[in-house]
């Protein structure tokens, strides 16, 4: 069965893709696209941790970005942005660098992709995971 925790986060998660679309389709006859693609993620992000925070901050009290947060439910979704942009980032790059294949290229810059987007999270995590609570 799917909880309600689920559909909440799944609706924040489409939302988020909405608003995406339409701030990266705003930004599209003025910036290269990778630039669109930065900005448009920079931009939704901000509106999503504005749409958690000023609500709280008019009540009085103290702002939290924790797992109730929009942003918490997005998180995934803005990680695999980056992966592909840092992808096709780096793929680009080795397209015009060096003579590699085109399916080296991919894996290459996919490998690149993950290592920049995810190793910081996972170190994170995993700092997080070795220190005592308190």
């Amino acid at each position: 069965m799917v909880s309600a925790r689920t559909w909440v986060d799944a609706g924040r998660g489409l939302a988020f893709l909405l608003l995406y679309g339409i701030v990266a389709t705003a930004l599209a006859p003025r910036f290269h696209p990778y630039t669109r693609v930065a900005g448009a993620l920079v931009i939704s992000l901000g509106i999503i941790a504005a749409a958690d925070v000023l609500p709280r901050l008019f009540r009085g009290d103290r702002p939290l970005l924790d797992t109730d947060s929009r942003l918490y439910s997005v998180r995934g979704l803005a990680l695999l942005t980056l992966i592909i942009l840092v992808t096709a980032v780096t793929a680009d790059w080795l397209r015009t660098a060096t003579t590699l294949s085109e399916s080296l290229v991919t894996i290459a810059g996919f490998v690149v992709g993950v290592i920049v987007v995810l190793g910081p999270v996972v170190g994170y995590y995993w700092r997080r995971s070795a220190t005592p609570p308190g």
